[in-house]
Parts: C-alpha cells; sequence; structure tokens
C-alpha cells in the first residue's frame, strides 16, 4: 500500500498490548509512506503482556513479552519519507514483568500460597518456584525500522523514549532475568534498513531502562 500525509497532526493514539506489544502507535505500514509538514505527538506503541507456560506450577513461571516497536512510526519492509515534519514525546512499549511468587511467603500458610493464579502443590517446592524473565522494551521510540529505507530531512526527532524492560519474577530457587531496555530512543534501524538523516535536529531522546533481576525472597514466620 501506499500512505501520503500532509499538514496533519497524529496525536496520543496507541497501539494494542500483546505478545509482543502492537507496532506503530502513530503510524505502522508495510508499504511506500510519505509524511510532509505533520507533527506526531504523543503516541505509543502497544506494551508486552505475560507469555503463560502451559502446565503452572511446575514449569517457570510466565515470561513477559518485549513491547512494540516505534512509538511514533513504524515502517516494516518499506518506504519512508520524512520531511518538514516533527516527530515529539512519542514512546515505545514497555515489556512485561516475569512473574512467580509473590515477594514475601509465610511458612505458616504456605502450602495454600499461590503461584501465577494457581495452588502451589508444596508452599516450597523447588520445581514450582522459577521465576519469569521479563520482556524487552520495544525499540525506536519515535521511529523504527525493519526491512526499511528512511529518508529524514529539515524535521525534528525529539523527547522520544523506547520502551523499558520488565522486571524478572521472584522464584524460590531461581529469579528470572530482567528484560533488556529498548534501543534508539530518537531512531532505530534493524536488520537490512538504510536511514538518511538531513538538516535534522535529533535531541533529548531517551533508550528504555533494562528491568533488572528480581529481588530476594522474604520467608516469614508467622507468630
Amino acid at each position: 500500500g501506499q500512505l501520503t500525509m500532509s499538514d496533519s497532526v497524529v496525536s496520543s493514539n496507541t497501539a494494542g498490548d500483546g505478545a509482543p506489544g502492537g507496532d506503530g502507535g502513530g503510524i505502522y505500514s508495510q508499504g511506500l509512506v510519505e509524511v510532509i509538514s505533520t507533527t506526531l505527538t504523543d503516541n505509543a506503541a502497544g506494551a508486552g503482556l505475560l507469555v503463560y507456560s502451559t502446565e503452572p506450577p511446575y514449569s517457570p513461571g510466565p515470561n513477559g513479552a518485549s513491547g512494540g516497536k516505534g512509538g511514533g512510526i513504524a515502517v516494516w519492509n518499506s518506504v519512508l519519507h520524512l520531511s518538514s515534519s516533527l516527530v515529539v514525546g512519542n514512546l515505545a512499549g514497555g515489556g512485561a514483568d516475569g512473574l512467580g511468587l509473590p515477594q514475601s511467603l509465610s511458612l505458616e500458610n504456605s502450602p495454600s500460597v499461590q503461584s501465577w493464579g494457581q495452588p502451589a502443590k508444596g508452599a516450597l517446592d523447588p520445581q514450582s518456584r522459577i521465576g519469569g524473565s521479563g520482556g524487552s522494551g520495544g525499540y525506536g521510540g519515535g521511529i523504527s525500522a525493519t526491512l526499511s529505507s528512511i529518508a529524514i530531512d529539515r524535521s525534528a526527532i525529539d523527547s522520544n523514549r523506547s520502551g523499558d524492560g520488565g522486571k524478572g519474577g521472584w522464584g524460590y530457587t531461581v529469579c528470572g532475568d530482567g528484560g533488556r531496555g529498548g534501543s534508539g530512543g530518537g531512531v532505530f534501524a534493524g536488520n537490512g534498513s538504510y536511514v538518511r538523516v538531513q538538516e535534522t535536529t535529533v535531541a533529548h531522546n531517551h533508550s528504555g531502562d533494562g528491568g533488572g533481576p528480581c529481588e530476594p525472597i522474604v520467608v516469614r514466620s508467622d507468630p
């Protein structure tokens, strides 16, 4: 397909959450895109959700899915020409937190502790106590390109942010890993992509923070 947009405002749109989150909060295309004298602001790619294990609680807790790419614009196998435009304040999707144990366990009531929505067979059964990993943050807070060619002329890409990674889930024996923060706060060019930038300001953009591993489990004894 082909999209031509001029003298327009694309604002406050959100792609759907999912596993992974949806790409392209403002614009998503797999064709030819031309954006002229247009402002894309406060759009967001979709957040990641949990990917549930098929046999809880004996397999690891659910992992977090990755967030969507391209808060303002996401293109795949496309050609994008952006000219005399603003891409400001857009956000790629955040990765979901991995799931596992509650942060605090009671030895008194431990046989009935819930594990990601399912009753635990044994509260301290190590085979059911592996925390899920956090999902990666989405790439390209302003623009994300995969297998695409992009030309950006006489524009500004400012104050966009790629997605934060999700935290690892708590586990009695193994903590889940935190998800990686998303790369390319302003523009992310994935594998097979070509980007040309001319007479353009790229400023105040930020990559996402990593989610970090889970915190230690606190086991308490009820009085």
